[in-house]
């Protein structure tokens, strides 16, 4: 009886050392970082800006200018018992009645971008409309943006047109952009330039390199974005960027 109590009291003495053992031995589970990058990602392809096609104002059409004085007076219709909705289509000026995109810039004016005409800009009295014919690159503006130094910046399905009031700047692929599809442009707080497309992120940098170069970095999913379209961009208080994709943030 004796002999079997010693085997017993042995063997649990056994099976406590093995969970001892066990429990020590086991790794902490490791805190997961949203924000760590797989050591697989490859680096940004950095491509050198091509010159842009530059259109002058005086070189082609003269944008139509609308007044709308020797126009029909818009539409008023009431929301409710104290508000009037006031509306405008081609019949007062505007470049098209499809409207993709709305944008007010720090004089004041309106510039909406159309789903196929151009884009006009709306200053209170008239409409002024721009079309590729004027040196646009697009018809079909799907962004507006307004730079520190007072360019206005439109993101079209066939690339970007930059325009400083007397010429239009045009970039494309063959420039550097990752894709003419542009959704969105944002300047972030060190003057480079974010363009949003549906092929993946582009930054350009005005300034250029050491040696004066204008670049473009191209982002994908390859260098870590969730999804290659891009739809919007944000930059919160400390300097981060935001890309909302189809596939994530």
């Amino acid at each position: 009886m004796k002999c079997l109590q010693k085997i017993y009291f042995l063997t649990w003495i056994g099976v406590l050392l093995v969970a001892l053992a066990s429990c020590t031995s086991s790794p902490e589970p490791a805190t997961r970082n949203i924000f760590s990058v797989s050591a697989t990602i490859e680096p940004p392809i950095a491509i050198k800006a091509g010159e842009p096609v530059i259109h002058h104002l005086s070189d082609n059409p003269t944008p139509e200018i609308i007044d709308l004085t020797t126009r029909p007076e818009p539409v008023k219709i009431p929301a409710d018992f104290y508000i009037t909705m006031q509306n405008f289509n081609t019949e007062h000026g505007l470049a098209m009645s499809s409207i993709i995109y709305g944008f007010r810039d720090k004089a004041g004016n309106l510039w909406f971008g159309t789903s196929g005409n151009g884009v006009s800009k709306y200053d209170g009295k008239r409409f002024t409309n721009y079309f590729s014919s004027h040196g646009l690159i697009h018809n079909m503006v799907r962004s507006i943006y307004e730079d520190r130094k007072g360019n206005i910046w439109f993101g079209t399905y066939g690339g970007v047109s930059i325009y400083n009031g007397i010429y239009f700047e045009n970039l494309t692929t063959e420039h550097g952009l990752a894709d003419n599809n542009v959704s969105r442009i944002h300047e972030d707080k060190n003057g480079h330039f974010w363009i949003s497309t549906f092929n993946g992120l582009s930054r350009l940098n005005p300034n250029g390199n050491d040696a004066g170069i204008q670049r473009f970095t191209n982002y994908t999913t390859d260098d870590g974005l969730p999804g290659n379209s891009v739809e919007s961009i944000l930059e919160d208080s400390r300097g981060n960027l935001w890309f909302a994709t189809a596939n994530g943030l």
